[in-house]
């Protein structure tokens, strides 16, 4: 299994849509921790489309947790 992990990426509106393809090949994707700053509704939406339709698994990270409003999307 090729596991693909990305850390830290600390989406932003402006940040959204410059998420650039995944070329390495992989099997699941791992976003570990700290993934969004703002509007993490939008910032998950664009961890699946950029999974292409294989598994995605996202652990939150301090900053997702303690995001002013985000604990109930954790």
């Amino acid at each position: 299994m090729r596991i693909l992990p990305i850390p830290d990426l600390h989406l932003e509106r402006r940040k959204l849509n410059e998420l650039p393809p995944l070329n390495s090949p992989f099997d699941i994707l791992v976003c570990a921790g700290d993934i969004w700053q703002s509007e993490p509704e939008k910032s998950v939406q664009s961890i699946v489309e950029l999974a292409s339709g294989k598994p995605a698994i996202l652990v939150p990270g301090n900053h997702d947790y303690y995001r002013a409003g985000s604990r109930t999307n954790v």
